[in-house]
């Protein structure tokens, strides 16, 4: 069964294009790759705040406590 999570966005993306902030508005696998079946190396807590780095097709890449990886962009 696909997990499902969601990111609720906490400030505008910036003009010059830097990492966004977001916080988790509920629990969330960061994953190795963009695509489901990839690895999670990382479960991040409702209320975490991550760096979101950019978007690409469905996929955003984040960073949060010291891991990089992948979150569904549709929960973005």
């Amino acid at each position: 069964m696909k997990k499902i999570f969601s990111v609720v966005l906490w400030l505008l993306f910036a003009a010059n294009g830097t990492a966004q902030n977001v916080i988790t508005s509920s629990n969330v696998n960061l994953r190795t790759a963009p695509k489901t079946d990839s690895k999670v190396i990382y479960h991040i807590p409702k209320g975490t705040p991550i760096e979101l780095n950019g978007c690409q097709d469905i996929w955003c890449e984040v960073t949060v406590a010291g891991h990089s990886g992948y979150i569904a962009k549709q929960y973005t």
